[in-house]
């Protein structure tokens, strides 16, 4: 099951899969963390919960809300591969 948690020191929210304690890009309880209900704010979590928002409901619910149901397809950055409007590169 995937949570929402914010790093108390950066103020990042991230996905954690609770099992495991692995966020999308690492082990994230080795940091600050505290649960929490705000959308995502991590680049690479929230790349992660894009892709996959449709194979797992807890990640969409995740998303910020202007992000959510976006089905049509959209060009892709050749560094990243994420969505452009998403991309900061």
């Amino acid at each position: 099951m995937w949570k929402a948690f914010k790093n108390v020191e950066t103020g990042t929210v991230h996905a954690v899969s609770l099992v495991s304690g692995m966020s999308p890009h690492g082990f994230a309880m080795d940091w600050p963390l505290v649960e929490t209900a705000e959308p995502l704010t991590c680049h690479q979590c929230l790349q992660y919960a894009f892709r996959r928002q449709n194979a797992a409901n807890e990640l969409n619910a995740l998303l910020p809300t202007e992000m959510v149901g976006h089905k049509e397809p959209e060009r892709c950055c050749t560094l990243c591969g994420t969505p452009v409007s998403q991309c900061c590169c």
